[in-house]
């Protein structure tokens, strides 16, 4: 809480892929999404569980490379869609 009306919430998190049927760079399907998220929030009243709260979400996420590289040679930049 910044103000009484103002708040800031953030979240921080990685997920690791590890599938044997799903092969990356050199045969290998592991590696990881990190994501960072920052909401501003309007609220009401001062406190977590104050409500209503409007928030508006910015979110950077990032594969590692050799999930990212995987994705990318199964895509089909021409048509939009993701070949098995």
């Amino acid at each position: 809480q910044i103000t009484k009306n103002f708040a800031m919430q953030y979240e921080v998190g990685y997920e690791y892929l590890d599938d044997k049927n799903y092969m990356g760079v050199n045969g290998k399907g592991k590696g990881g999404l990190t994501k960072v998220t920052i909401a501003p929030t309007l609220t009401f009243d001062s406190g977590f569980w104050s409500r209503p709260q409007l928030r508006l979400f910015a979110t950077y996420a990032k594969w590692d490379k050799g999930v990212s590289d995987a994705m990318d040679r199964n895509y089909d930049w021409s048509t939009g869609t993701l070949s098995p």
